[in-house]
């Protein structure tokens, strides 16, 4: 099952904030866009999360997202109320309309955790391309990069809000596992509790082969969008 960030929904964009600059993330994203589709004008996020790649990405393309958690979409409306979002899952959505460029980020399609479930998603998000259209993703890391037992801890020192959050880095067969622990504090009371995430490890050979397996033409860029996270970027598109 995946995490429907039922719990930290709430607390997600404000603990994560000071460390991801979404608007020079974007700028990437336009960057590749260009090179790749310039005459692009229609763009969905799969896995769009709490809509912050999209608010940065609205001024330039007509944007839509889709996300499996309801509470995700909650802050994403909440955040670009102008813009169209959709519930469904990764690996089985129609919308009924194609987009010029489909993104997934942040390493969400490892979300999906099987490989089997890769190759439905990514045959799902083709199907919703242009002829002229691509996809952009940002993937996950390989097994050999997982720093297996590598201890996490990140906090959040505002007025009225203070996370700290801590885990510890583990793999369990082609699993990252993060059991993530949050103390979370506002004027009103102070919360504890634990989210699981759990991420698929595949190898760039894998997610070719998922990508080429519907017809589409792959590119690999070793960069990150984000300093330091060493994910890299697969651009694919029709023959």
């Amino acid at each position: 099952m995946l995490n429907d960030y039922r719990k930290s929904a709430h607390i997600y964009d404000m603990h994560l904030r000071q460390h991801l600059d979404y608007s020079a993330a974007c700028g990437k994203i336009r960057e590749f866009i260009d090179r790749h589709n310039p005459r692009a004008k229609t763009l969905l996020d799969v896995a769009c999360g709490t809509g912050q790649h999209l608010e940065q990405l609205q001024d330039h393309f007509n944007v839509e997202g889709l996300d499996i958690s309801p509470r995700m979409l909650d802050v994403a409306r909440s955040r670009c109320p102008d813009i169209m979002f959709h519930q469904g899952s990764l690996t089985h959505f129609d919308l009924h309309k194609q987009f010029d460029v489909i993104t997934c980020l942040y390493a969400s399609l490892a979300l999906v955790k099987t490989l089997d479930n890769v190759k439905l998603a990514i045959a799902s998000m083709a199907r919703h391309l242009t002829d002229s259209g691509i996809l952009l993703i940002e993937s996950w890391w390989s097994p050999e990069q997982l720093w297996v037992g590598k201890l996490m801890a990140d906090s959040t020192d505002e007025p009225d809000l203070k996370v700290a959050s801590m885990y510890i880095i583990k793999r369990e067969g082609r699993l990252s596992v993060f059991d993530i622990h949050y103390m979370v504090g506002t004027p009103q009371g102070i919360e504890y509790f634990v989210e699981r995430e759990e991420l698929g490890l595949f190898t760039r050979e894998e997610y070719t082969e998922a990508l080429e397996s519907v017809g589409l033409q792959v590119s690999f860029y070793d960069t990150d969008l984000f300093p330091n996270h060493r994910y890299g970027v697969y651009i694919a598109k029709k023959h």
